[in-house]
């Protein structure tokens, strides 16, 4: 059977805080025995299988992620699975014990020790001495996470890590600051060569390369680079490409601007990045858990039984990863739930031309506690959060749908209101038709759509550290169900059902047309970064035409 593997990319630093995540809740979910397994994902779609130097079997995510320089904190380059014990010594410091290894001499070797700042935190020492007995440990991520690499899980391979040396990265300002910057990025010679090799090195490995999803951060530098990355792939490789640009929450300025100004490059960004997707994607969702991505970037998504930080990095980016994991079912669940090729999904999603979508989350989704009376989904109550800003929910055109946690029991009572009692045949084994049907049924009535294929699966997603089991309420219980009595304070999750949808909808029009008023009304003038970095005033005026034809074809279609 063929694996139907899939290319993950990552550009920029918040994407690199929702990628561990995302990599992090899938190898958390892997199934180490056959005893109770459930076989509903397959794991292969994105990760591969390798071999270390050591002659040990490897299963790492089939991925490429690009970063500033200094982004790694206490992780090198190159990572840790695939370091010999003489590389691991030396960048311990300790040359005594390599000295019968190499054949230095040891008092004419100059010892340069980095900073404090990059000693492993203590998740990562445990990781590495006590491998997974450490999952009882109190660790504090929300307040003790400076980089990605502090809650880093799963290990990389070696190629998959690439960083940009010619920028700084750093948490007072940004200096990787616009489009054009970043898209001149791509014409220097490591990602003109390498990185394209190491694409086409997956690709050459892959059985049957369904295509790329790609997650990046669309307000800065990593907006160009990651578009012009986009056409060459498009023009390479032929492939479906599913987008996720990511607005993260503001917590930097640009270099030499205030805030004013750096919302200001930032609407330049996105005006420049979306136009492109137009044209370089198959499928473009933004994500973000802030309402507005624009401009004014202050309020944050709210979530029933859920309690974040929207501005901590390592929290919001959890929620985003989340939905990806969810989502990304539909693509990489095992035969027997029937899963959609990603070429499918996407032509199924942007008909019309319509290739921007939206995003919705339900976590944890609102089902009663298995056995309990169904009070919880009736038409008043929202199933989900949108995830897209600058939008709202509103009834589709097509809606893809995955849940995952659903149960036998809960099947059953999902509906009260359904006439035809649930036959026991629907309960045995894998019930997917019996759940599918409903929850269709469920949202068709809340009135998000008249087309909604749903992927219903049993497996839930697990809540295992180093994920942010603290933004949940105590009165959701250790299953994530809503349950009758509050959790105990020393009572942790270990799963949790999530439901996850993107939609393609007439209202998107309204956010690409709110994109382009406040686009038009930025002087670009008087943002001389963009002038220092190649952007010319014709190009961008054409960027502005191009976000109305592509508005335009929402209006050309509202008869639909």
């Amino acid at each position: 059977m063929k694996n139907r593997e899939i290319i993950t990319l990552q550009f920029g630093n918040y994407a690199n805080y929702v990628g561990t995540h995302f990599w992090n809740i899938q190898e958390s979910g892997f199934q180490y025995g056959s005893e109770g397994e459930l076989s509903e994902i397959n794991h292969d779609v994105m990760f591969r299988e390798g071999q270390n130097h050591r002659g040990e079997v490897t299963y790492t995510p089939r991925m490429l992620c690009v970063d500033l320089n200094g982004a790694l904190s206490h992780l090198a380059e190159d990572g840790e699975l695939y370091s010999d014990d003489t590389t691991v010594k030396l960048r311990s410091g300790d040359l005594g014990a390599v000295a019968g290894e190499i054949p230095w001499q040891k008092e004419r070797i100059e010892v340069v020790r980095e900073g404090e700042s990059s000693s492993k935190p203590a998740f990562q020492k445990d990781l590495q001495n006590l491998g997974q007995n450490q999952m009882e440990v109190e660790y504090n991520f929300s307040k003790t996470v400076n980089s990605w690499t502090d809650f880093m899980y799963s290990r990389y391979h070696p190629r998959s890590i690439n960083i940009i040396k010619d920028y700084n990265h750093s948490d007072e300002e940004n200096s990787f600051d616009t489009f054009s910057n970043g898209r001149g990025m791509w014409k220097n010679d490591y990602f003109d060569d390498e990185f394209g090799d190491r694409i086409r090195h997956y690709m050459e490995e892959c059985d049957s390369c369904q295509g790329f999803q790609v997650t990046f951060d669309c307000t800065d530098g990593f907006s160009g680079l990651t578009t012009k990355c986009l056409e060459d792939i498009k023009d390479d490789h032929g492939k479906t490409i599913l987008v996720y640009p990511l607005i993260p929450p503001p917590v930097r300025n640009f270099k030499k601007a205030d805030g004013p100004m750096t919302s200001s490059i930032q609407v330049v960004n996105l005006a420049m990045c979306f136009a492109s997707l137009v044209e370089n994607s198959s499928l473009f969702v933004p994500l973000s858990t802030m309402v507005r991505g624009w401009r004014d970037v202050v309020n944050s998504r709210e979530f029933p039984n859920v309690s974040y930080d929207s501005m901590n990095l390592y929290q919001s980016s959890a929620i985003l990863a989340t939905f990806l994991d969810t989502m990304t079912m539909k693509f990489r669940a095992k035969d027997n739930l029937q899963p959609q090729p990603l070429s499918e999904f996407c032509a199924d999603l942007n008909g019309y031309g319509w290739n921007l979508c939206s995003a919705n989350l339900g976590l944890p989704f609102s089902v009663p506690v298995p056995g309990s009376v169904c009070d919880t989904m009736d038409g008043s109550k929202a199933l989900f959060t949108h995830l897209t800003p600058n939008s709202e929910i509103s009834e589709a055109l097509k809606m893809h749908t995955t849940v995952r946690g659903i149960h036998r029991m809960q099947i059953a009572s999902m509906d009260p209101r359904e006439s035809r009692p649930v036959q026991p045949a629907e309960l045995s084994v894998f019930p997917y038709g019996a759940a599918s049907f409903k929850l269709e049924k469920l949202l068709t009535e809340h009135k998000y759509g008249s087309s909604i294929p749903v992927m219903a699966m049993e497996t839930p997603m697990p809540v295992k550290i180093p994920f942010p089991e603290e933004i949940f309420s105590r009165e959701i219980n250790q299953l994530g169900f809503l349950g009758p009595y509050p959790r105990e304070s020393n009572m942790k999750m270990i799963s949790t059902p999530v439901l996850a949808s993107i939609s393609s909808t007439k209202k998107t029009g309204e956010t690409i047309d709110s994109l382009h008023r406040v686009a038009e009304r930025v002087k670009l003038a008087k943002l001389p970064r963009f002038r220092e970095t190649g952007l010319e005033s014709d190009e961008y005026t054409e960027t502005l035409h191009k976000l109305l034809d592509f508005r335009d074809l929402y209006d050309d279609n509202m008869q639909l």
